[in-house]
Order: structure tokens, then C-alpha cells, then sequence
């Protein structure tokens, strides 16, 4: 299971030393740790202790989402009650982009205080125990968010929902004959027509960037399986070809948003 995971400690000391055994949990295939760091957190900002991706794999894409998640928590955290709709939608999007959603956010952030420090990763987890007990161990307290792929989703409803929208003013376009009407629907398909392109864009974007993280993840969890035996092995090759058949899914579904947005131009 891919997991987003922040662990909470009350020193830096504390979470550097769960840091190197959840490193060594992942060399010895008990869990899959693709990124991970170590932060502390300021008044004012979140300082980045230490940094590491999966040794197998040096390719940056597959800290994407850990760096993403240290953003997130590094700003200035609000609820939604509180946000104006512009914050709010600019996080929503954030927290879509990372797979999290803000109860996890918010929930973290309750504890990420001031003078504490934690570890934040991306982890695949086939049991929640081992780490679990690390933490406890070592005086964390551990919150997950399994990663979701709502932005994907939101992509592919809003092109649809664009499409027919332009369909809408397209014929009724062909309805009005007055000056003042059809200039009126010129100017409302001109603005749905940029928009659509724009979302296009981010369909293309968001494309790119799901295929330049599975990329990742195969060749580390390839590399990995090369040096691995028994059922460690056949559980890392069973992951490589999961993380490849969801990039297809998600990649075809982007893809055909994609060319029904292209139709219409």
C-alpha cells in the first residue's frame, strides 16, 4: 500500500535515529521506503535535516511527492473554515497534486509544532506492524494517508464538462441571429475554449509527470528484485508490474481527456 507517512518526534535526534531504521526496514525489504527526510520545524519554516530517495533509484521524480508534502506543511496552515476560496483552491489542488487530503494535512499540522521534528515519506507498506512498532519504539507518533489519485479525476471531469458546455453555446450560436446575442455567446465560447485549452495543458502536464514517477518506481523496484530472492523477490516483481498497469490506467484516462479537448479546436 502507497503510503504518505509523517512520524512526529519531540527532537531531531529522535527522528534521525527512526529515520536510519526505517532505512535499514527498507534494505532489508520489510518495507519500501522510496523517499524520505528529516525535518524540524521552526516558527517560521520547516528546515530539511536530511534528505534521502531509494539508493536503488537516484531519479529525482521519485521524491516528488515527499518534497510536495514538506511544502505543504512547511506553509502557513489554515482550515478550510478559515481560508479565503483562493487559499482554498490553490490547496486543493496542492493536496491533490500529493495524493493526501487535508484532514491528514490538518491533523499533522495539530502536531507538527514549533521545536518538534519528524519524518516525512513515501512508503510501501504490506504491513502497517513493523513500522508501527519503530515509531512507538523510538517515541513517534506515525499518521499515513494512503495516496490517492483525485487529480486525475478532477482533470478529466472539468475537459468533460468544458466539452459539453461549449457544445451548449456552439449551438445556440446557430439559434441567434441578433448582433448583440451572438457577440454575447462569441465572448462566453472564447473564454470556455481558453480554458479548456489551459486544462488541456494541465491534462498534458499531469501526464508527464505520473509517467516520469512510475518510471522511477520500476527501476528501483526492478533493481531491487535483481539483488533480492525467495518471496521478497516475487512481492518486489508483483509491485513493479502494479505500479505499471495503474500508470497505463491512469495515463489512458488523462490521454482520452486530452483528445476530446483537442477535438474541439
Amino acid at each position: 500500500m502507497d503510503n504518505m507517512l509523517v512520524a512526529v518526534f519531540e527532537s531531531e535526534r529522535q527522528a534521525s535515529a527512526a529515520a536510519r531504521a526505517m532505512k535499514g526496514l527498507s534494505t532489508e525489504g520489510v518495507v519500501l521506503v522510496y523517499a524520505l527526510a528529516v525535518i524540524v520545524k521552526g516558527f517560521k519554516r520547516i528546515a530539511i535535516v536530511n534528505f534521502a530517495r531509494d539508493q536503488n533509484s537516484p531519479d529525482p521524480a521519485l521524491a516528488t511527492a515527499t518534497r510536495s508534502l514538506i511544502g505543504l506543511l512547511g506553509r502557513s496552515w489554515q482550515s478550510a473554515e478559515e481560508a479565503t476560496p483562493e487559499c482554498t483552491t490553490d490547496l486543493m489542488l496542492e493536496l491533490a497534486n500529493v495524493g493526501v487530503d487535508g484532514g491528514f494535512l490538518d491533523e499533522v499540522s495539530r502536531h507538527l509544532l514549533p521545536g518538534t521534528a519528524a519524518i516525512v515519506s513515501e512508503v510501501d507498506e504490506e504491513r502497517l506492524t513493523p513500522i508501527d512498532t519503530l515509531l512507538e519504539s523510538r517515541g513517534g507518533m506515525g499518521f499515513r494517508c494512503v495516496r490517492r489519485e483525485v487529480m486525475d479525476a478532477q482533470i478529466a471531469n472539468e475537459i468533460d464538462a468544458l466539452h459539453r458546455e461549449i457544445q451548449t453555446i456552439e449551438a445556440q450560436l446557430l439559434l441567434h441571429t441578433r448582433d448583440q446575442a451572438k457577440e454575447q455567446l462569441e465572448v462566453m465560447l472564447k473564454v470556455k475554449k481558453d480554458r479548456l485549452q489551459a486544462t488541456k495543458e494541465r491534462a498534458r502536464s499531469r501526464a508527464a509527470s505520473i509517467k516520469l514517477e512510475a518510471e522511477a518506481k520500476i527501476v528501483s523496484l526492478q533493481e531491487r528484485a535483481a539483488k533480492a530472492e525467495g518471496g521478497i523477490k516475487a512481492r518486489l516483481e508483483r509491485l513493479a508490474n502494479e505500479v505499471r498497469v495503474d500508470y497505463v490506467n491512469r495515463a489512458t484516462t488523462l490521454n482520452l481527456s486530452w483528445k476530446i479537448s483537442a477535438d474541439v479546436f
